[in-house]
């Protein structure tokens, strides 16, 4: 039977804040006055508010979706306004330190915005797929990646399996797989009792970027060191006894995501190598060889050990030798091994789809999805680096159109700091004067150029190491 949903009016007085709420860190016994600080903190209600006052009411959009809790109504939807109606109506809730700073409403404006239209939810499961779909669509303030992380691990943990999580939320199983791993880690590190006050606000802000201490977890070097495996819970497990593992994820956290001693940037970050990472951490490279190397080592041996018992050969000077021929490993000739870490859907979805792409039959769609690629990564380094708001002022100085030109020349020009490393810039600026920019530009809108897989390739092969990088958290 079809779950039902209702509607209806309800007074703010009768609403509570959902401490589930995937925009902040907070626990089951949070009280609303904590969950309200953290929102006022984190998310942008004081401005809101501030809209509230000057539209003289709530802006047009969605309605707010509750979920009935007794004889109270819990928000699934619509935290952000919420919360900023009742600090309206009771300026005795604003925490005192912001109280200078938040918005006064008259009586007539605190007399409309009391009672809220509100879509009442059958269950909070019946909500999920509605929430996704506006927090991936404009207008509505983004999910930051790790709230996307939380929501799909609290998910899970409720005993949703992947697949229907992945469903639910629009994206692939081994990406919400990769995000439950991660929550399941986050959660490790909050548990643990070691953080001061200050370095436990840091790591449960909703701003934290969480990237360079969950991908070492995915490193090669590091899951060899540590044997690191995962269990049917999507927690992790290593060759370490529990206390020593606990001291190193303490040391991992304080190299990637605290301060140094100094109040500067953590020490490690994407670049920095594994096993330098552990062993500044206090935990040396395992003795043992890989796994493959042990393998090979041993058939060596025994080949050895085998050609010892054979008569050898009388030496001719007729018959010259000839090194033995060494296989080499086949190069990727497209983006058939590409692999994304980052956490930025529209780079996950291309990169997906780069691998799965038939390249030699399908030419012109490849031109399209590496086109896509480059733009989709350099406007995630705009957003990384916070220099979009300047390349937006830079088109709107200029009277420029918003294309991949300007991209290019933009994101190439070393002083724009987009990029740290000046050879990037130059790969850049070189596929920009290249002609295979203009070729992709003919063949995307049609005129006069066909597509051929010569030139794709070579395309690929010029900005696969740069795109690879920034899909790998390298750049």
């Amino acid at each position: 039977m079809q779950e039902i949903w209702t509607d209806g009016t309800i007074d703010i007085a009768q609403i509570d804040l959902d401490w589930l709420n995937p925009r902040i860190e907070a626990e089951e016994d949070s009280d609303q006055p904590s969950i309200v600080e953290s929102l006022i903190c984190n998310e942008h209600v004081i401005e809101l508010a501030r809209q509230i006052v000057q539209y003289q009411g709530l802006l047009p959009g969605e309605r707010i979706i509750v979920l009935r809790n007794g004889s109270r109504f819990i928000v699934l939807e619509g935290n952000r306004r919420c919360c900023a109606v009742l600090l309206l109506i009771e300026p005795s809730k604003v925490p005192e330190v912001f109280r200078k700073m938040f918005p006064t409403a008259q009586p007539d404006l605190q007399a409309r915005i009391r009672l809220l239209k509100v879509d009442i939810a059958p269950c909070r499961a019946a909500a999920e797929p509605i929430i996704t779909k506006r927090h991936t669509e404009p207008g509505i303030r983004q999910w930051t990646p790790i709230a996307r992380v939380r929501r799909a691990g609290r998910l899970f943990s409720e005993g949703i399996p992947l697949e229907k999580i992945a469903d639910d939320l629009g994206s692939s199983v081994s990406t919400t797989k990769k995000h439950v791993r991660e929550y399941m880690l986050l959660q490790r590190i909050f548990r643990m009792n070691c953080w001061s006050n200050d370095e436990k606000a840091i790591l449960l802000s909703p701003t934290l970027k969480t990237n360079p201490f969950t991908r070492f977890f995915s490193l090669s070097d590091a899951t060899r060191q540590l044997n690191i495996s995962f269990d049917d819970t999507q927690s992790i497990h290593t060759r370490l006894d529990d206390k020593s593992e606990s001291e190193l994820l303490e040391n991992l956290v304080r190299a990637y995501l605290l301060p140094a001693e100094d109040g500067g940037k953590p020490w490690a970050n994407t670049r920095t190598p594994a096993l330098e990472v552990l062993n500044k951490c206090g935990f040396p490279s395992h003795a043992a060889e890989p796994e493959e190397n042990s393998n090979t080592s041993k058939q060596n041996a025994i080949i050895e050990d085998q050609n010892s018992q054979q008569p050898k050969p009388p030496a001719s000077s007729d018959q010259p030798s000839t090194p033995p021929h060494k296989p080499q490993p086949r190069q990727a000739v497209f983006l058939e091994k590409l692999s994304c870490v980052i956490q930025d859907e529209r780079c996950l979805a291309l990169t997906k789809e780069a691998t799965r792409i038939p390249w030699k039959d399908l030419p012109i769609a490849g031109f399209f999805l590496v086109r896509a690629l480059l733009e989709a990564t350099l406007y995630y380094k705009l957003n990384e680096t916070n220099m979009m708001a300047a390349y937006k002022k830079n088109l709107n100085d200029n009277r420029k159109v918003d294309g991949l030109s300007e991209l290019l020349t933009f994101c190439s020009t070393k002083s724009n700091l987009v990029f740290s490393d000046n050879r990037v810039c130059d790969t850049i600026h070189s596929f920009r004067g290249s002609g295979l920019k203009d070729h992709t530009d003919f063949v995307i809108h049609g005129k006069y150029v066909e597509a051929n897989t010569e030139t794709l390739q070579r395309a690929i092969k010029h900005l696969r190491p740069i795109i690879q990088d920034i899909l790998q958290g390298r750049l």
